[in-house]
C-alpha cells in the first residue's frame, strides 16, 4: 500500500497539473486597444504546440465572452487539449464585406486586427501554426467568410454558422491558399440570414446573402470538387426541438479539402446545442439539439492542416524552467538570441497577477523565488517569450 502523503501528493499534483487559465486582454491596433478573450486548455504546458480556435461573435449586443458562455468551446478545448480565442467587435459586430455594419462604416480593419492578433498570440503562446481554425455564428460566420477570401492563408480550416456569403463578398473573393475547407450549418427557418439568401432580416444590420447553397456552390468548384456527395442523417433525437439535421460532405476535393453542409431543417438562427435560456424562440426561431455545434465543428477542423505552400510559421521563443513542479527557486534558462527580460509576470488560475524580479547571472539565464507564493499552477511570462506553465508546490 503507498503512504498516504504519497497519495496525497499525488492528488495534489494531478488537480494542479489539470488546471486551466482564462484570459481577458488587448492588442493595441489601428490607434485603439482591440480586446479579447483567451482560455488556456489544462494541456498547456508551454512546451508542447497546441491548435487554436478562434470564434467570432455575432452582431447585436453580445461579444466574445457571451459566445464562449453559449456555447461552451472552451470546455470542449479542455477535453481535446486546444486553445479558444474570442475577439471582440468595436461596436460588437465585425467588418463582414457586406458593407453596412458600425464597424464598415467606421472604416474598422477587422480583418487587419484579426490577423496580427494571432500573429501576436503566436508571439506569446506556444500555438500550432499549422492548426489554427476560425468560426462564428451570423455576423461572426459571414466575417469568418471574409477571412477564408481574404486571409485564407492563416488558417487551416472555416467553419460559418446561421450564416452565408455576403454579396459583395462573392464577387471580390479570391483565396490565396489553392484549398480552402469550408464547413456551413444553417437552419431552413432562419429569419434573420435567410437559408436561401437575399436580404438580411429587419432586426440585422442589413446587406444581402448568397445563400447557403450558393455559398457550398461556391466552395465546392473553388476546391475543384465533384457534385457527389455523402448524406448523413442524423437521429432525431429530441422529437421535441422541431428539427432535424442532415450533413452533406463534399470530399472529393483539391489538395485534402473538404465542403460540408449541416442543414437543420425546421430550425431558426441559433446555434444547434447553445443553451436554452439565451434563446426567446418567439424572435430566434427553433434550436437543434440532436447534434453539438462545437462537437461536429472540432471533429471537422481536426482533419485538416494548413498545407506546406501556405504561410504556417510559429514566432514563438521559448524559456526551459526547471525544476517543474519546485517548492522554491525557479531556474530560467534560453538559448534564443533575445536576454531574458528584468522581470517576469505569473499568473495564477483565477488571472490574478504578480510582476517579480529575475536574478540573472547573464543574459540568457536567471531565478526567481517562489516560495512565498500559495500552492498552486502558475503561469510565467516574460517579454517576448511563451508562456510557461509552472507548479508551485
Amino acid at each position: 500500500m503507498k503512504p498516504l502523503a504519497f497519495v496525497l501528493f499525488s492528488m495534489l499534483l494531478s488537480s494542479l497539473l489539470h488546471a486551466q487559465l482564462t484570459l481577458e486582454d488587448s492588442i493595441f491596433f489601428q490607434n485603439m486597444y482591440r480586446s479579447y478573450v483567451l482560455h488556456l486548455p489544462p494541456a498547456y504546458d508551454g512546451n508542447t504546440a497546441l491548435p487554436l480556435v478562434m470564434g467570432l461573435h455575432g452582431g447585436g449586443p453580445g461579444d466574445g465572452l457571451d459566445l464562449m458562455e453559449k456555447t461552451q468551446f472552451d470546455e470542449l478545448g479542455d477535453e481535446e487539449g486546444f486553445i479558444t480565442l474570442y475577439p471582440n467587435g468595436v461596436f460588437h459586430d465585425w467588418a463582414d464585406g457586406r458593407g453596412v455594419t458600425d464597424s464598415e462604416m467606421a472604416g474598422i480593419d477587422d480583418l487587419g486586427f484579426l490577423t496580427a492578433l494571432i500573429d501576436s498570440l503566436q508571439q506569446n503562446y506556444l500555438i500550432d501554426p499549422q492548426r489554427i481554425y476560425v468560426w462564428g455564428p451570423s455576423n461572426g460566420g459571414m466575417m469568418t467568410q471574409r477571412l477564408a477570401c481574404e486571409a485564407s492563408q492563416h488558417f487551416a480550416a472555416f467553419a460559418s454558422i446561421i450564416s452565408s456569403m455576403p454579396v459583395p463578398l462573392d464577387a471580390s473573393c479570391s483565396p490565396t491558399a489553392n484549398s480552402v475547407s469550408v464547413l456551413l450549418m444553417n437552419g431552413t427557418e432562419d429569419n434573420w440570414v435567410p437559408y436561401e439568401g437575399g436580404p438580411l432580416g429587419p432586426l440585422t444590420d442589413g446587406g444581402s446573402t448568397i445563400g447557403t447553397d450558393n455559398t457550398i456552390n461556391f466552395w465546392r468548384m473553388y476546391n475543384g470538387c465533384s457534385s457527389t456527395f455523402q448524406q448523413t442523417d442524423f437521429p432525431d433525437l429530441d422529437p421535441d426541438d422541431n428539427s432535424t439535421v442532415t450533413r452533406f460532405h463534399y470530399a472529393d476535393c483539391n489538395s485534402g479539402a473538404e465542403v460540408v453542409l449541416y442543414r437543420i431543417e425546421g430550425a431558426g438562427h441559433t446555434i444547434p446545442g447553445m443553451l436554452f435560456n439565451t434563446n426567446p424562440i418567439f424572435l430566434l426561431g427553433y434550436i437543434n439539439y440532436d447534434i453539438t455545434a462545437s462537437n461536429e465543428i472540432w471533429a471537422f477542423f481536426s482533419n485538416h492542416l494548413i498545407t506546406s505552400n501556405r504561410e504556417a510559421t510559429s514566432t514563438s521563443k521559448r524559456i526551459k524552467v526547471f525544476p517543474n513542479p519546485t517548492s522554491g527557486l525557479l531556474y530560467l534558462e534560453t538559448t534564443e538570441k533575445e536576454s531574458l527580460p528584468p522581470t517576469v509576470e505569473l499568473f495564477n488560475s483565477s488571472a490574478q497577477k504578480w510582476t517579480m524580479p529575475l536574478f540573472s547571472p547573464n543574459a540568457t539565464a536567471g531565478t526567481i523565488e517562489l516560495s512565498h507564493l500559495p500552492k498552486g499552477t502558475y503561469y510565467l511570462k516574460a517579454k517576448g517569450f511563451a508562456l510557461v506553465k509552472i507548479i508551485v508546490l
